[in-house]
């Protein structure tokens, strides 16, 4: 008999001690997703302070920095959520349930978040290609007054331009060779310019295309991965435990 009691007096001991071992690690991991969840928010509140609503721009690049942070979020609630109903005392079961609440709520303004997300993107191509149109259209305009003024000019003059474009190969020649070759100077530069502004668009367009694409399948993941995640907390926080027979 005492041998029997002193087998279950160590069994009980090694219990326990478990028991707290148990304890102690999720107490940790739940500890680290408050702490992840309290600086997901700080972080929301420094990227939409100060807000500026209707800005294309400013509402573009803040929903992709969220959508690019949500990872802490998603892995917060993972932790707190972490054990079930062990190891929680009346406090914390009680914030179960609006915590699920709150990361439904997050998924689903995730998620909302899309249409936003491409009107912005569409708002933001048209807007650089409107600049890039003014842009050339001004250097254009230069081009073809330059162009003008080069037509017109004297023989004295055309020998002054053919300084300022630094043009050697025609020095010596008659006034008419010297004009057709800045002529043709000024329309390669049109040319360029025109080019350039469609390569720019094309990057522009690319990476729009790129980084909208990005956000929307990280909203898309993130959202119903939130969603999924406060459902089954919410299940977590109602359920009751079966008594053992």
């Amino acid at each position: 008999m005492q041998k029997k009691s002193k087998v279950l007096s160590i069994k009980q001991k090694a219990n326990a001690i478990k028991t707290t071992s148990q304890w102690g690690h999720t107490f940790i991991v739940r500890i680290g997703g408050y702490a992840l969840l309290l600086l997901a928010l700080i972080d929301v509140a420094d990227q939409i302070i100060p807000a500026q609503f209707m800005n294309p721009r400013w509402e573009y690049e803040t929903i992709g920095s969220l959508i690019e942070r949500v990872p802490v979020t998603l892995i917060g609630f993972v932790l707190v959520f972490y054990g079930g109903l062990r190891y929680r005392n009346l406090f914390e079961k009680k914030i179960l349930r609006p915590l699920g609440f709150v990361a439904i709520l997050v998924g689903i303004c995730l998620l909302l978040t899309m249409p936003l997300t491409v009107a912005n993107a569409v708002r933001l191509n048209n807007q650089g290609n409107e600049q890039r149109t003014a842009e050339v259209s001004e250097q254009v305009q230069r081009l073809d007054q330059l162009e003008n003024q080069i037509t017109a000019a004297s023989p004295e003059d055309v020998a002054a331009f053919a300084q300022r474009f630094n043009i050697q190969d025609v020095v010596g020649q008659p006034p008419n060779e010297i004009k057709s070759a800045l002529i043709a100077r000024v329309q390669n530069d049109r040319v360029t310019i025109r080019e350039q502004a469609a390569s720019v668009e094309r990057q522009q367009q690319r990476r729009l295309l790129k980084l909208t694409v990005k956000w929307l399948m990280g909203a898309i993941i993130a959202g119903f991965g939130l969603i999924y995640i406060g459902f089954t907390g919410q299940r977590i926080a109602t359920h009751q435990q079966r008594p053992l027979a």
